[in-house]
């Protein structure tokens, strides 16, 4: 009989939306991914407070893209825009969970983006965020949420390339990879980095073999580590999953990543 590898797939994910993302590509994405994962979705969209209060201020102009004139901000008005915005996020994720299958609840928040994840998120979560939000607040929840967090590229298609796992000696990024590349239906390679002990390679194919998959093991040089995102490119990667604790982790730039998404455990 063949082994199952263990179930750390996400009970829910969770979808952080506001004004300012592209939401809807976004749950384009991610609810065909709760259905093949069997999660339940969270759309969590924020109105954020700073925006509101700085547009409440009577210095406060907006200057348009062109730089020609300038305008007073009123915040009554923007509270109305964030709330349209909302409801048509809102009526999206109805549609395309109906569509999917896929239990999904909508839910509007005041405050910061990261306080309300960082209020609301558990280890079995995972958390989507748009590329876009790179705010200190947001990077500093991305370091530290106690769940998986997923940063999606715009305009990409995960399911299109490999799913690259960029292993750690752990055996729950190995599952992880694999629950994914199921998911996207995408081949699964698995990247041993330098430092890693010379029996590791054997280990996965064992690990992988037992759980009745394939893979591409990959040993990676020591030169690797002077450029992780270039180390990365040649493979094309839809999904690099990998640790945040890990040494490759740390190293490379996910702003010049060139994956359409990040998984980070």
């Amino acid at each position: 009989m063949n082994a199952e590898p263990p179930d750390n797939t996400p009970r829910r994910i969770i979808i952080a939306l506001d004004a300012s993302s592209d939401g809807t590509r976004t749950l384009e994405s991610i609810v065909p991914l709760a259905a093949a994962l069997r999660a339940e979705l969270l759309g969590l969209f924020v109105e954020e407070s700073d925006l509101l209060e700085m547009a409440a201020l009577p210095m406060t102009r907006a200057i348009p893209a062109h730089g020609i004139g300038e305008a007073f901000l009123d915040a009554a008005i923007m509270r109305r825009a964030m709330r349209a915005r909302a409801a048509a996020l809102r009526r999206a994720l109805e549609d395309l969970s109906a569509h999917w299958e896929v239990e999904a609840r909508f839910e509007i928040a005041p405050g910061v983006l990261a306080d309300q994840l960082s209020a609301r998120t558990t280890e079995s979560d995972l958390v989507t965020l748009n590329d876009g939000k790179t705010d200190a607040a947001t990077s500093d929840f991305v370091e530290h949420a106690p769940c998986a967090v997923l940063r999606l590229r715009r305009g990409t298609q995960p399911h299109r390339h490999p799913t690259i796992v960029i292993d750690n000696g752990e055996d729950r990024l190995l599952a992880a990879g694999l629950h994914w590349s199921r998911a996207f239906g995408s081949r699964l390679k698995v990247l041993i980095p330098p430092g890693q002990t010379a029996a590791r390679s054997g280990a996965v194919a064992t690990w992988v073999a037992r759980h009745h998959a394939t893979a591409d093991i990959i040993e990676l040089d020591a030169s690797t580590m002077e450029n992780p995102n270039a180390a990365l490119a040649p493979f094309h990667p839809g999904t690099v999953i990998f640790s945040r604790r890990s040494k490759f982790g740390a190293s490379f730039d996910p702003s010049r990543e060139p994956a359409c998404a990040l998984l980070a455990f």
